[in-house]
């Protein structure tokens, strides 16, 4: 039990690091279907980037309409499901 809880712990940090260095270089594009990392729930929600800021992008949350920036590190693509 204790081994499975810590291959997860590990599978979704090796996720996370991979999804930053995908970004590391790129640019999210205007109207591009992203993932938003909200801090207080610790969960990852739909969002559509609005624009590019000096300190990350602007986003607009699917669920409620809510706009915020974003630093890269809260930011990955969309992935397909």
């Amino acid at each position: 039990m204790v081994q499975r809880g810590i291959i997860s712990v590990e599978t979704e940090m090796t996720i996370e690091l991979e999804s930053r260095t995908l970004h590391a270089n790129e640019d999210f594009a205007m109207n591009e279907k992203v993932m938003g990392f909200w801090k207080l729930e610790k969960k990852w929600y739909n969002a559509t980037v609005l624009e590019k800021t000096k300190s990350g992008y602007k986003v607009v949350f699917a669920d409620d309409n809510l706009v915020r920036v974003l630093g890269l590190q809260n930011l990955r693509q969309k992935t397909s499901r």
